[in-house]
């Protein structure tokens, strides 16, 4: 049974971390500005763009710091697709052009801005008022003009950086009164305009839900199979359980109370057969209804056949 149970774990962690499917962030960025990927905490690392090794190419647009954070500068259309650090997805980076521009919902997006000065502002409709988002002062300090409790909207130096986009997030955004980009936060459901967030860690665009069902079907044969050898045991249990009751009872029943018979005045005693006698596990019992002096002598062992000599006393009647 343990080696069973051994094998289910071993099939079912190999299925889940073969199937497990890993997020990968989507990244909007405006084109001609500059891009940060980390690679979840990793010093030892090697990027790659879709097929092509990042490593070797030769490029002042690309850095690489000792953290394994890959920077890229100026940005522009070609950049575009997927990232992947040590052959795991880690982005998909899609670049922008223009101010009206349609990103996906859980993204993130970076919204451009070098002035001195900065103030972010928000208006969800044309009709709506402003809303004021952060203020960054000429000394660094930022300071926040309205409620974040999840801490979505980060300002820097020269961009406004917004996680886990929403829908409630599309509007016009500005920048100390300029108009920065008129942005549109569309479903996830929109696969034409939405790439693919889960991914395998091979890149293939394989259904987190068929893995996620391999994996039950195998478990569920895993429980069968552990029920089945239970239920088997345990028959096997009562079944031996039940041959030693048998066992230990037989000689004791398999030997016939002696019969009562009257016969010209005298008792007589029936007693069973030597065959039967010679299966009580070599034990024989004796048994009278009258006074009596058995004596029990061995048996052959060479003819393998059980001899029994025995000699009946008994008492009689007396004429009165």
């Amino acid at each position: 049974m343990s080696n069973v149970l051994q094998v289910c774990v071993c099939v079912s962690l190999t299925l889940f971390i073969t199937n497990e499917a890993v997020t990968v962030r989507r990244v909007f960025v405006p084109e001609d500005h500059f891009l940060l990927l980390s690679c979840d905490g990793q010093s030892d690392v090697e990027w790659r763009h879709g097929a092509t090794s990042l490593m070797n190419v030769n490029s002042t647009k690309q850095k690489f710091f000792s953290d394994g954070m890959l920077y890229i500068g100026d940005v522009e259309t070609s950049d575009s697709g997927l990232y992947y650090c040590n052959d795991r997805p880690m982005a998909h980076v899609t670049v922008l052009r223009g101010d009206d521009v349609v990103v996906c919902e859980g993204g993130t997006l970076y919204l451009r801005c070098t002035l001195p000065k900065q103030r972010w502002a928000f208006k969800h409709t044309a009709e709506a008022k402003k809303e004021f988002i952060s203020t960054r002062f000429k000394n660094g300090t930022v300071v926040k003009e309205r409620p974040d409790p999840d801490s979505r909207f980060t300002h820097t130096s020269n961009h406004l950086q917004i996680l886990n986009l929403q829908q409630l997030d599309s509007g016009t955004y500005f920048c100390s009164g300029k108009d920065i980009a008129m942005v549109t936060v569309t479903s996830e459901s929109n696969t034409h305009q939405c790439p693919t967030a889960e991914t395998t860690e091979w890149g293939n665009n394989v259904p987190q839900k068929s893995g996620n069902v391999v994996l039950i079907v195998v478990l569920s044969l895993c429980v069968l199979a552990v029920v089945t050898v239970v239920l088997l045991l345990v028959i096997m249990c009562l079944k031996f359980s039940s041959r030693k009751k048998l066992t230990v009872s037989t000689p004791e029943e398999s030997v016939q109370r002696p019969q009562k018979r009257r016969a010209g005045g005298a008792e007589a005693v029936t007693l069973q057969s030597a065959d039967a006698l010679r299966s009580c596990n070599d034990e024989i019992h004796y048994a009278s209804l009258g006074r009596q002096n058995w004596r029990a002598r061995g048996w052959n062992q060479q003819s393998r056949q059980q001899v029994i000599y025995s000699t009946l006393l008994l008492t009689p009647k007396h004429t009165p």
